[in-house]
């Protein structure tokens, strides 16, 4: 039994809840797709791995047991490690005690810098770090993991668990998406792109965390579901050097592999979920997230169906942090993009036309190119048991969620839209463009997807006019 293991067993996993995840059947023959993936980025000598390790929350427990891990990871990996990976931890305890930057290599963990308190929820902690990084272990690539509480894609309100990753409670503060989108943008661009950013938290595998990052890093680590509490085994994934340094590529389907293998081991049955993203294909897929959301607008349309063959298709598919309180017009859902695209090809023309079901098959075709390796558990919930998957984009084709919001009902689908519609703007912002205040940055909780994609028509439309 591993470290890991045995503290799994006395039930540390109070502080995360769990919902679902996995699969249900695929729906028809997938057709190729003209626009395959991206080449795998070629191997480094070395890569320095940035770890923004924010604990000043409830989460600092697992914080040092995850460094542990990295300690025992490069001790398994050896000497030979160490020398090609620079593992680097800018890691803040709750409280305001100060935060502490520590080089983590196989003879232990040394620190390199004693610093003030810092709020991980502010943006330019993140751009210091990763110049300090840059500046003082320069190598051939570069990755960022940022590990904490995650909110993906949710509803912008002026408060926490908004659009949001790494909380400092000391500082009542929180990241943005937008907030990490100009963070990056200081260190990378298209033409110099960060080899892998990963999330460490819950809820960031969503196409829109996906698409704020697409010109800034080559690949993406994300859990659509929320991730189990101890997060990623970063034991299995230090001590196999060879894999991290072979490519992005390569370093996040590691990522995928070592956690399921952990969950599968320690976790199965909780519907948990890890992919890995080729960020050079995101744009390739919002195209064809585009040609469907019209297509379903104008089925709507023509129809005159503002909503209830949407909340049909939505009703069946597989879906993440659902949200069953009684008040449902905060509640903030996020839809499986692949099973939703099942659920169109499965039951067109019943719900939508067949020009919807191509569509969706065409969605699901760019999916496959998107995604490296996705991992699916088994799993339940009140309203939908899931089968397990694990493979290639292209075999899969799942891995990323999307946003898309439940009407407002109870449990008994008793709607209110009077209500609703009384609230909309007010919590809705991820796809009515509502922003806030967010100190020195200015306005905060705009993402690019929001922006650019007519999925956000679609949503206005089932959910903004009259019932």
């Amino acid at each position: 039994m591993t470290r890991r293991q045995s503290l799994y067993s006395v039930g540390l996993c109070i502080l995360l809840a769990v919902s679902l995840a996995g699969c249900t059947k695929s729906g028809g023959d997938e057709k190729s797709n003209p626009v395959g993936p991206t080449p795998p980025d070629p191997a480094a000598s070395d890569i320095t791995v940035m770890i923004f390790l924010d604990a000043d929350n409830n989460l600092d427990l697992y914080a040092g047991l995850d460094m542990q891990e990295m300690v025992d990871g490069m001790k398994n990996a050896g000497a030979q490690a160490t020398s090609a990976i620079n593992l680097i931890v800018l890691y803040d305890s709750p409280g305001s005690s100060g935060t502490v930057i520590y080089r983590i290599t196989s003879s232990g963990r040394t620190t390199l810098e004693n610093l003030v308190e810092q709020n991980m929820g502010d943006p330019q902690t993140l751009i210091d770090f990763i110049q300090y990084c840059r500046d003082s272990y320069p190598a051939d690539r570069y990755a960022l993991v940022i590990w904490n509480h995650g909110e993906g894609a949710r509803i912008a309100a002026p408060q926490a668990d908004s659009k949001a990753i790494s909380f400092d409670a000391t500082s009542d503060d929180a990241l943005l998406l937008n907030e990490l989108q100009q963070a990056l943008s200081y260190h990378f661009n298209p033409a110099e792109q960060l080899g892998l950013i990963g999330f460490d938290a819950c809820l960031m595998g969503t196409i829109e965390v996906a698409y704020e990052m697409r010109y800034l890093a080559r690949t993406m680590v994300g859990s659509m579901h929320k991730e189990q509490p101890f997060g990623w085994d970063y034991e299995r994934i230090f001590e196999d050097s060879a894999k991290i340094l072979a490519g992005s590529r390569s370093f996040a389907e590691h990522i995928v592999d070592t956690y399921r293998e952990w969950v599968n081991a320690n976790y199965s049955g909780n519907g948990q979920t890890m992919s890995a993203i080729d960020l050079t294909q995101i744009e390739a897929l919002r195209t064809e997230v585009d040609n469907l959301a019209t297509i379903m607008q104008n089925n709507l349309a023509a129809s005159g169906d503002n909503w209830y063959a949407a909340e049909q298709a939505r009703a069946m598919t597989e879906r993440y942090y659902i949200d069953n309180d009684i008040n449902f017009l905060k509640s903030s859902t996020y839809i499986d993009l692949g099973d939703f695209c099942r659920v169109l090809m499965d039951n067109s023309p019943g719900t939508f036309t067949v020009n919807a079901a191509t569509a969706a098959q065409s969605v699901r075709t760019a999916l496959g190119n998107a995604v490296i390796k996705a991992f699916g558990d088994s799993g339940s919930d009140m309203t939908l048991e899931t089968t397990a998957y694990f493979g290639t984009g292209s075999t899969v084709r799942r891995g990323l969620s999307i946003f898309f919001q439940q009407p407002p009902y109870s449990g008994s689908y008793n709607y209110d839209f009077a209500n609703w519609r009384a609230n909309y703007t007010a919590y809705n912002g991820w796809y009515t463009g509502q922003v806030f205040n967010e100190g020195s940055w200015g306005t905060g909780g705009q993402l690019d997807f929001c922006r650019d994609s007519t999925w956000k028509s679609f949503m206005d439309y089932v959910f903004g006019s009259n019932h």
